[in-house]
């Protein structure tokens, strides 16, 4: 099959539309509170994490907007400050090498393909499209 001539390339937007995190972000903290054998309630973590917006938001942003890729050692480096300050406010001082030991590995895992992407993907390259995944997250 061939291209259509009016479609050059297909781009896709990386997270909820080829995948999703599995997950509410009050498991996955749950979880990260488990490797410092912590609990804590919904409200608190719902708190701290509505606390840290202020910071994340501009951060975010100016990964997004700088139009330039990100390495994957600035990425880290972000992930393990918020994740730091998150663990501070729920009264847990976590140092950089606990924080990538105990709680990166919580969030590495959490990402899967939607059931029809492999699909949609394969039938789409079978019909001869350029395909590229263009995100504006920092993940």
């Amino acid at each position: 099959m061939t291209t259509p001539s009016t479609i050059d390339t297909v781009l896709f937007d990386a997270v909820n539309t080829l995948w999703h995190q599995s997950g509410s972000i009050l498991d996955i903290w749950a979880d990260v509170l488990e490797q410092f054998d912590a609990i804590r309630t919904t409200k608190e973590i719902i708190r701290a994490d509505f606390d840290h917006q202020p910071w994340l938001e501009p951060q975010v942003a100016s990964f997004e907007i700088s139009g330039k890729p990100v390495s994957d050692e600035a990425i880290d480096a972000f992930w393990i400050e918020f994740d730091r300050r998150m663990l501070r406010s729920l009264g847990i001082e976590a140092s950089v090498e606990s924080v990538v030991s105990k709680v990166l590995p919580v969030f590495a895992g959490l990402d899967f393909l939607y059931d029809d992407t492999v699909d949609a993907l394969a039938s789409l390259q079978e019909m001869g499209f350029p395909m590229a995944i263009v995100s504006n997250g920092v993940y």
